[in-house]
């Protein structure tokens, strides 16, 4: 309540208040049409009167939802904000111009930029003015240079700055918020730009602040200012001295130290000091990228031995990467083999390392792994036998891949199918029509791409049925069966005539635009003319009330695994209020309890909330995204997508700073207690529960 009423009477004085709820009006009006992507006029009206509003906080939300429709028709409404009186929302207008004009040319919004990275009086206008330049698409490599010189020329007169004498406390606080801004930029020019070169004066800025604070291990900011140096380095393929990466990998901040092994285990001896070193860091985060690194090495001479010392790593993932990187060491077939001699003792706790040596194992030999591969394919535990359709689709081993392309568990199937449609052809179509009764989404695109594959030998029964699958799952109404909606529309095309028209005629109403469009697409291509799509929407979920957003900005969520490990997120609510507000209803009624992390990539993100264990299930209704200039820093939690809009409630946790992710995911929460419990989460990590309670935030 006492952050419901400061802000009330924050409104208050900014005078956008009405006689109702403080927080709905104006501002919930703003969102809501946000939220529904200004798909009507009196919505983009709504968010074009959103910047003339009397108070900032109006002025702020409103230029950030226009960003967010990515739309450069709107472009003229936002740059007006780039002069506002407060900077909070000269900031957000900032970002807005490079958010609206991400989907294609963004020149036009260089100069503005420019002019606010130079001129504006606040340092954290002028970074994030900066941030903006570097993501803007540039016609070709002189424009980007243009963009370069420009926040090479920023760099440098913020490092004058910042080296003042004199300079007091705040403002080298401020300096640095600028500096994070320009570093920002740099490293996402260089790596949206692969064939920019960095010229010398350029590589010079970066080593510069690549040393800012390095003897501070306290101080946070400047290292993300050291990261984000390091990562342009890496984006622009610099060549790095030996002299460098030892400094870099002194450095406190583990991501740096992350990004050195990276490049040591791509372009260094094996006996090297530098791989040595990297061998023996405290991070397992660092071991692990440089045997990652060293293991695309693997043919050359000497890799294999230093790749076997990850075996005996106290770090799972480390562990398991070594199993799969052995597959091209000849030497190690013994040790591969022992390994997966446990997969008939193993269980649901401890699969991981029996599954990879047993897929490693079988593309090696095919003769030592087939027994190994037989247990594994009746393992009481689905994601062994899941393991052994990966190593029986390596092998070609045709009789176990029909074994388990009739599994009762989807994945298991989903993973056969297209190994026994590799090695057999139309030889299992019959499991592959068996599997269209199935309303698995991967198991469906998977089956509507063996039955297409090759040679179609399949007739009007194939046909009949991937209709009567397609059917089946519209009922649902589902926005998010879409992918597999689509793989069996393409199929009943490619397999189908001008006979099924009325049938496939249905869909051009359809509630989904894009299924409406393949339907479309179908006719015409039977036909040869293309009828006009209609589709009809399903209505829209229900946006979170004003109460219900400000209830969750007090709350947090403590997610608990089977194994008793938990973490605990503080949400966003004003960042990503859709997304933050289905995260809670659903944890409130449990739908989480009993899910797996169904993906981990090491040194990436953990991935989980998925009913079906995959990635193509997951909550009905898409949510839209919701995008901010928060950056995907170790720790923040996003909503997995598959394009824009499609939030279907799986979650993300990010295990490093992936700053590739930046202004492409939703973040709504953050890992603020136990991200040891997430570190060791691995593929198949049960959720017991994902509980809400109270909590104070100051």
């Amino acid at each position: 309540m006492r952050m419901r009423l400061l802000l009330a009477l924050a409104l208050a004085a900014e005078g956008v208040l009405c006689h109702q709820d403080p927080l709905d009006s104006p501002l919930n009006q703003l969102m809501q049409a946000e939220d529904r992507r200004g798909s009507t006029e009196a919505d983009i009206l709504t968010l074009r009167d959103g910047p003339k509003a009397e108070g900032s906080s109006l002025r702020r939300a409103a230029v950030r939802a226009l960003g967010r429709l990515e739309r450069a028709d709107l472009l003229p409404d936002i740059l007006p904000l780039l002069e506002d009186a407060d900077a909070s929302v000269r900031a957000a207008a900032t970002i807005a111009v490079a958010q609206a004009l991400s989907r294609g040319p963004g020149g036009a919004g260089f100069e503005p930029l420019r002019v606010s990275m130079t001129t504006d009086p606040d340092a954290s206008v002028a970074g994030a003015a900066a941030t903006s330049i570097g993501r803007l698409r540039y016609a070709d490599n002189e424009a980007a240079r243009q963009a370069e010189a420009a926040l090479l020329g920023s760099a440098q007169e913020g490092l004058a700055l910042l080296a003042t004498s004199d300079l007091v406390r705040p403002e080298a606080g401020e300096r640095i918020a600028q500096l994070l801004g320009i570093a920002r930029g740099l490293e996402a020019l260089f790596r949206l730009r692969p064939d920019l070169t960095a010229p010398p004066e350029t590589f010079d800025l970066w080593v510069e602040l690549a040393a800012l604070g390095r003897d501070d291990a306290n101080d946070p900011w400047r290292a993300q200012v050291r990261f984000l140096a390091v990562s342009a380095m890496v984006n622009a393929r610099a060549e790095l001295t030996d002299e460098l990466l030892l400094a870099l990998q002194r450095d406190p901040h583990v991501g740096v130290r992350r990004l050195a092994a990276g490049v040591i285990g791509s372009t260094r001896d094996y006996g090297s000091l530098l791989v040595a070193r990297a061998l023996q860091d405290s991070e397992g985060r660092v071991r692990y990228e440089l045997l990652r690194t060293l293991s695309r090495r693997v043919p050359e001479r000497g890799a294999c031995s230093r790749l076997l010392a990850g075996l005996r790593d106290a770090v799972a993932a480390v562990r398991l990467l070594t199993i799969d990187a052995l597959a091209g060491c000849d030497g190690a077939i013994a040790t591969l083999e022992r390994i997966a001699s446990n997969i008939e003792a193993a269980n649901e706790a401890d699969w991981h390392e029996p599954a990879h040596a047993l897929v490693a194992l079988a593309t090696m030999n095919t003769a030592l792994a087939r027994p190994h591969a037989e247990s594994a394919g009746h393992h009481p535990t689905w994601q062994m036998r899941m393991y052994a359709a990966h190593a029986a689709t390596a092998s070609g081993w045709v009789d176990l891949l029909r074994l388990l392309a009739a599994d009762e568990q989807a994945n298991v199937a989903s993973i056969a199918i297209p190994g026994l449609s590799a090695a057999a052809g139309h030889g299992g179509d019959e499991l592959y029509l068996n599997a269209l009764a199935s309303d698995d989404g991967q198991l469906l695109m998977a089956a509507a791409a063996a039955l297409t594959g090759g040679e179609q030998a399949v007739g009007e029964q194939a046909v009949e049925q991937l209709l009567a699958a397609l059917q089946r799952v519209t009922a649902l109404e589902r926005e998010t069966s879409r992918d597999p909606r689509r793989a069996l529309l393409e199929a009943i095309g490619s397999l189908g005539s001008a006979d099924q028209a009325e049938a496939v005629g249905a869909y051009l109403r359809d509630f989904d635009p894009v299924i409406a469009n393949t339907a479309a697409d179908v006719l015409e291509q039977w036909t040869g003319r293309r009828p006009s799509p209609d589709p009809q929407p399903l209505p829209p979920s229900p946006f979170p009330s004003a109460a219900e957003i400000e209830d969750i900005e007090e709350i947090r969520a403590v997610v608990r695994m089977q194994s008793g490990d938990e973490f605990a997120l503080r949400l966003y609510p004003f960042d990503a209020p859709s997304n933050a507000a289905r995260f809670v209803r659903l944890a409130r009624e449990g739908y989480f309890d009993g899910l797996t992390f169904h993906r981990v990539v090491p040194n990436f993100v953990i991935q989980g909330g998925s009913p079906g264990a995959n990635e193509f299930a997951g909550d009905g209704p898409y949510t839209r995204d919701e995008i901010t200039d928060r950056s995907h820093r170790r720790g923040t939690v996003g909503i997995s997508t598959r394009g824009r809009d499609t939030g279907d409630a799986q979650i993300f946790v990010n295990l490093i700073d992936n700053v590739r992710l930046d202004f492409n995911y939703t973040i709504f929460a953050e890992v603020i207690e136990g991200m040891d419990a997430v570190e060791a989460i691995l593929e198949g990590t049960l959720i017991d529960t994902v509980l809400i309670e109270r909590a104070q935030y100051r």
